[in-house]
């Protein structure tokens, strides 16, 4: 008989844990599920949100390989435009320096007849100096003389 009250206390016990878990573990079970369902919808958001974030630095990156493409494009093409433009100049310089040289050379050569008539004019007076000193006599002088004086008259 004791075998019986013991297991008789033993379904008491357990008649009441399974009703204090039935009438207290339930409600507490399901709110336990409504926080980890409420924390699986925040998780989801959060997930979408981050995913919607890399779609947009995505995005942004492959703007950026498109932009630094068309950064290097326009480099390339300033390059050529100076490279074209230092072209010009230098040949625009050039033409400038040998026209100035010509002038130079003309100038020159302009100078060297000046000096060179100059210098044969004066080698022709000094040779008609002598020529006329040579054939000067005294009777010739006078006669000269004469004529300038009646010229002055």
């Amino acid at each position: 008989m004791s075998e019986f009250w013991t297991w008789f206390n033993f379904g008491v016990v357990a008649a009441m844990l399974g009703y204090l878990a039935v009438r207290m573990g339930g409600p507490a079970l399901r709110n336990r599920a409504a926080d980890i369902l409420e924390s699986l919808s925040g998780a989801a958001e959060r997930s979408e949100t981050a995913a919607a974030s890399v779609r947009e630095v995505e995005a942004l990156l492959a703007g950026l390989a498109d932009k630094a493409a068309a950064i290097r494009r326009e480099a390339l093409e300033e390059m050529a435009r100076e490279a074209e433009r230092f072209e010009r100049e230098t040949r625009h310089l050039i033409a400038k320096v040998e026209a100035n040289a010509q002038a130079e050379i003309e100038a020159a050569a302009k100078h060297a007849r000046a000096e060179l008539e100059a210098y044969s004019g004066e080698l022709a007076l000094g040779i008609a100096q002598k020529k006329v000193a040579a054939r000067m006599t005294p009777g010739t002088q006078a006669l000269l003389v004469d004529q300038f004086v009646r010229s002055l008259s």
